[in-house]
This record gives C-alpha cells, structure tokens and sequence, in this order.
C-alpha cells in the first residue's frame, strides 16, 4: 500500500500542471496582498463625491433662486445649508473628526440661518442667538475639542435616561413601561460609546476605533430591537441576524476596552485569519483536478493494465488512489497556509500575528482568546468535510466515468452551485433541504455555540450526513472499478 501510494504521489508531482496551478495560486496571493495593502494606506473613499463640483453647483442653483418667493424657499433651504455644509467638510477634510459634527451638529444651524433668509420679518433676537450658538460651535471645531462635543451627548443622554426611567414609574400599561424599558437601553448603549469615546481618547476621525464604536453602537441597537420584540415565529435568518449583531457588538467591546485589533483585516493577521474565505476556490480547484484525474487518466492512457497485473487487489490500488489524493489535500491546505503567512507577513510584516484570535462563545456568552495557530487549526477540521467531500465526488464520477473533463466539471458546478441551493432552502422554508449535504458540510457554523443554517441540526447531524454522503459516493466507486472489463482498453 505505501509503495502504490509514494508511486501515485510521485506521478502527482511529475506534472506540470499542478505547479502551474500552484504558481497561480501564489501570483494571486501576492497579487492581493499588495492590492490589500495599497487599499490600507489609501484615504477613505469620499461617499459625497468630488466637493468642489457640489460647491459650484450649488452655488449656480442658489442664483436662480430668490429666497423671499414662497416657491423657492423650501429649495433656497436645502441648497444654502447644504453648500453651507460641503464648504465646512472641505475646509476640515473628509477624514476629519469634524467631517461627522458637521453633518449631525452643525448642519441643523445652517439650515436653520438659511430659513431666517426666507423671513421678511424674522425674529432678530432669536437670529442672533441661533448665529452665536453656530459660531460657538464651529469655534469649538478649529480648537479641535471634540471631547466637548463627547461631554455634551453624555449629559444629554444621562439626562434622558433619568426621563425615561421617570416615565417607567408613572407608566400605566405594560406596553408603556416596554417602551420605556427600550429607550432606557438604546440610550444606556449611546453613553457606553460616550464614555469609551472619552476614557479611551477615540475621536469621531475616521479610524480603526471609530469605526468599533458604529460597529458597537448599530450591532447592540439590533440586539436590543430583536430581544424586545422576538417571538416564536421568528425565522431563523431573524435568529442568525441577532446571533451576528451579538458577536459583532463583543467583538467591538472587546477591542476597544482591550486597546486590540483582532478584526483589522488589513494586516497579515487578517489575511492568515481568512484565508479559507479567500483562497478556498484555489483548494477545491487543484483538489479536484488531481481527484478527478487520478483514475480516469489509467484508463484514457491504458495505464491501467500495467497496474492491474502488478500483485495487488483492486480494491488496494483504489485506496491507495484515494489516500494519496487525501495527502494532496493536506499538502495543499498547508502549502497555501504558508504561502499567505510568507507573503503577508513579507508585505504588512509580522508583528500582527502576536494578535491573538478571538470568538464569541455563545454557550459561555463571552469572548474566547486563542492563539493564531490554534484558531487556524479549528477553521481548518471545520472546513475539511467540504473539501473531502467534493474530492470524493470528483475521484467517484473520474472512476465511474473514466473521464476527467466530467468528474472536474461537474464537481465545479456542485461546489458554485452549493449556496445557492442552500438560499433557496433558507429563503423558501423547505426544511428538508436540510437532508443535502451542502448545508452540513461547513461543520464551523456549530463551532461556539452558534445558530447553524438550518434549526434542528446540530454537529452531530451535520456528520452523520456527511458520512452518509461520503459512503453513498465510495460504494459504487468500489464496485465499478472491482468489476470493469479492461480487455478492451
């Protein structure tokens, strides 16, 4: 068995066509590493366009309208403010911390100055004092003190919460004391982010910890919203969503509290971290060229006869077959594991991969630490049945076939064919979908507790129907190569 074995390993890596594949496979890696790099370094894309043509538009616009006729004035409004508004962000710049206070703080006064423009009679005392707030505030911009604007949501917040906890007490319903209940949380998260703001030093500019703290803030106001109104005719997609929002708003917390960057894709952590996500179409592609190929070409080349007279059974040969493609799979998942931890660590460095990987345990509901190593190791057992399982189908369909271009192709199909046939379960509520193998052979979606794709399954299931799968495709394997005619080859 281990001579047949290191025989089929040697033909393997006599063709060129594997190093080929493997060549491409690192080209890509590469390729996407510095692109990933490059995208890292750059500035945020400016989501308002090119400011300097809003500018001058709305400067255009505003000319054609007289701001004391009573059909112009609604649009004398939206435009004054607004180009108010894009000169504001262009003199602070789009990545500044000022970038957001204009849009939430400041462009309420404009609009507010542009109405005063439409009033013959309008209120000086009230103009004035709506022009000095506004100018307190853009005073407090160039002095850079964001904080104050932090201190300022505190207090607010503090002081609704107090309201609503008062409206609690005098409610008079259940429904009003539910709503209450949920002000009170929604309000309790916004002076969560508040405080980390302050006590952590993370400003509104565009960054790493900024972005932890939306990621926070939306996340926990899904939980809140799910937990407040969920019922059992939830679907499982409203289930899974609440399970993401979860560990989403964890993750969050627990970078910003730890000062940690475990969910900075923009390192070679990151892409070691997904790299199944974004190089598993190289594993199944050189898998199932080599799965899909390894009998069929005995036969199409005659081969075959020069094996068959040799003093093993055919049952022997054909294990030896399908060991030696299970070895390719593992020399390749570690090849390409170490080709993304080289390049990456070559292009970002390697300082990030001291970062340990973190999950959120929704059994222990908190967040589990493990080293990069280990993490790895996890991801990969619980991605190892796709890839076996696809090899399986591709060695099967070469040896029942005995052509190559079949078994590749069809396999292929399977594979970019898989999710969608999982959706459509999913979408249309067909539990029995749930039976196929596709939905089970992902075994991470039950890692840590997490909701799978279907409810009513478990780990357990998932590899009882993968072992079905995986014996329903190697018996007839068996049988056809145990009684195929060979006279004629």
């Amino acid at each position: 068995m281990i001579r047949l074995i290191k025989n089929e390993l040697a033909k393997i890596f006599k063709k060129k066509s594997f190093y080929i594949v493997m060549l491409v496979t690192l080209a890509f890696i590469i390729g996407y590493n510095v692109i990933m790099k490059n995208i890292s370094n750059s500035e945020n894309i400016n989501y308002y366009g090119n400011l300097d043509e809003q500018i001058v538009y709305m400067e255009a616009e505003l000319k054609e309208l007289n701001p004391l006729d009573e059909n112009d004035k609604s649009q004398y409004i939206d435009y004054k403010s607004s180009l108010e508004t894009y000169k504001l962000m262009k003199k602070y710049g789009v990545n500044s911390w000022q970038f957001s206070i204009v849009q939430t703080k400041i462009n309420p006064y404009l609009r507010d100055l542009a109405t005063y423009d439409t009033m013959i009679n309008k209120d000086e005392v009230a103009y004035k004092e709506t022009l000095n707030e506004y100018n307190e505030l853009i005073s407090r911009l160039d002095k850079e003190d964001w904080q104050s604007f932090a201190r300022d949501d505190l207090e607010e917040a503090n002081k609704q919460i107090e309201e609503q906890k008062k409206i609690k007490e005098s409610a008079e319903t259940e429904k009003q004391v539910a709503e209450a209940d949920k002000m009170i949380r929604y309000l309790e998260v916004q002076k969560q982010t508040l405080e980390w703001r302050l006590d952590k030093n993370i400003s509104y500019e565009s960054s790493y910890y900024n972005g932890l703290i939306d990621q926070y803030y939306n996340s926990s106001i899904s939980v809140i919203d799910y937990e407040m109104s969920k019922s059992e005719s939830d679907t499982t997609l409203m289930k899974q969503d609440y399970y993401d929002s979860l560990e989403r708003a964890n993750k969050a917390k627990y970078d910003i509290e730890n000062g940690t960057r475990t969910q900075d894709e923009s390192n070679a952590r990151g892409m070691l971290v997904n790299f199944f996500s974004e190089y598993e179409i190289f594993i199944v592609i050189v898998i199932v060229m080599i799965a899909g190929t390894i009998v069929s070409e005995e036969f199409n080349k005659g081969t075959v006869k020069l094996l068959l007279i040799r003093p093993y059974k055919r049952t022997t040969i054909l294990t030896s077959k399908f060991i030696t493609c299970l070895i390719m799979l593992a020399i390749i998942i570690i090849s390409i594991m170490l080709m993304q931890f080289v390049v990456g660590g070559v292009v970002f460095g390697f300082d990030s991969l001291q970062t340990p990987a973190i999950e959120y345990d929704f059994n222990a509901h908190s967040i589990q630490e493990m080293s990069i190593a280990s993490y790895m190791l996890i991801q990969t057992i619980g991605k190892l049945p796709i890839y076996v399982l696809l090899m399986t189908l591709a060695f099967a369909l070469s040896t029942l076939f005995n052509n190559s271009a079949v078994a590749i192709t069809l396999t292929l199909l399977g594979y970019m064919g898989s999710s969608m046939i999982n959706m459509i379960g999913i979408q249309l509520d067909l539990d029995w979908v749930k039976y196929f193998v596709t939905p089970n052979w992902d075994l991470t979606q039950h890692f840590f507790g997490a909701i799978p794709m279907y409810e009513g399954t478990s780990l357990e299931f998932a590899m009882v129907i993968n072992a079905i799968y995986f014996i329903i495709m190697l018996i007839p394997t068996y049988i056809v190569f145990k009684k195929r005619n060979i006279k004629n080859i």
